[in-house]
This record gives C-alpha cells, structure tokens and sequence, in this order.
C-alpha cells in the first residue's frame, strides 16, 4: 500500500497523558472534591467506585489516528442515522438520571 517502514505507521503506538487517570483518582483532594460533589447532587458512589480509569486512559491517551468508516456495516444491511449531539445529549441525561453525573440545570 506504500506505507511500509513509513515511522508513522511502523512504530508501536503508545499511550500518552500528562496525568495517569489511575493516580489522579487516588489523590486525597480529588477523593475529598468528588465526596463533595456526590453529596451535594445525591450522586451515586458506585459511578467513582466502577470507573473504568484505564479505559480513559486509553480513550484519551491515544496518539495514533484512527479512521471510522461505516461502509462494512452498510454492505450488511444496516441502515440506522444517529444524529451525533442527539446522542450526547441522550448519553448524558441517562447519566444524570443513574446519578452519574449532576444534573446540569442544578450547575
């Protein structure tokens, strides 16, 4: 594909973020704000207990590209639209409403 021994493509992709999602966690005064977040919006402990921190790491830690294409999915018959903000804003008060997140008219 003329893309051999490329240095972009060839090297072994790392992860790369100035703050380990796993340690920033762990610290007292990020324990002590989420303590205070959760009691002022009844938010539930199991959202901070649960999280998947290495998950982050890797979602925002990535430094390859990385291209999407639904062209496969088309050839088998899907035929679905999912509006993008629709879907954020979907995302999110099904996050509030599990207590997740605050809800944003109370921010």
């Amino acid at each position: 594909m003329g893309i051999k021994g490329d240095p972009v493509v060839s090297r072994v992709p790392a992860l790369q973020l100035p703050v380990d999602p796993q340690k920033w966690a762990k610290r007292t005064a990020v324990k002590e704000a989420w303590a205070m977040l959760r009691d002022k919006y009844s938010l539930g402990q199991a959202a901070w207990d649960k999280a998947t921190w290495d998950f982050l790491t890797f979602v925002l830690g990535r430094e390859w590209g990385r291209v999407a294409s639904m062209s496969k999915a088309r050839k088998l018959g899907w035929t679905g639209y999912e509006d993008t903000w629709e879907a954020f804003e979907w995302t999110f008060r099904i996050l509030e409403q599990g207590g997740i997140i605050p809800p944003v008219e109370q921010l």
